[in-house]
């Protein structure tokens, strides 16, 4: 699948970090984790195309601002069959050392392949 992209204002560089799938298993499974290591912006999109009639789906996302481990940011439930094909995660920007997971569970239905792709802008 296809993701859209954007071009970075001046000042900044942005790329592809990850551009994988994961085929889902019932389990909460990590499809992003990173420490920031400069000041950087992260977001991306999950396909959620394959999705049919009595499939569920969460999406949690996770920070760790102050070492202190992990909280949950937010979390997102999908069921059935998804009229528009990708979920855009929206960008966060993090400082230096700041840690951020996103996960996928699949909790009901046929278990399905989920490919997704995500950026990072790097500032200055």
């Amino acid at each position: 699948m296809t993701f859209p992209t954007k071009k970075p204002p001046a000042g900044m560089t942005r790329e592809a970090i990850i551009d994988d799938s994961v085929n889902a298993d019932g389990n909460e499974q990590t499809i992003l984790e990173i420490t920031a290591d400069k000041l950087k912006i992260i977001d991306g999109w999950i396909s959620v195309n394959a999705m049919d009639t009595d499939d569920k789906l969460t999406l949690r996302t996770y920070h760790d601002f102050n070492d202190g481990g992990y909280v949950v940011h937010a979390v997102e439930d999908y069921e059935d069959a998804q009229s528009k094909s990708a979920i855009y995660v929206v960008a966060r920007m993090f400082k230096l050392g700041a840690k951020y997971k996103i996960t996928i569970q699949q909790t009901a239905g046929t278990y399905r392949n989920y490919p997704f792709m995500f950026f990072e802008e790097v500032l200055g």
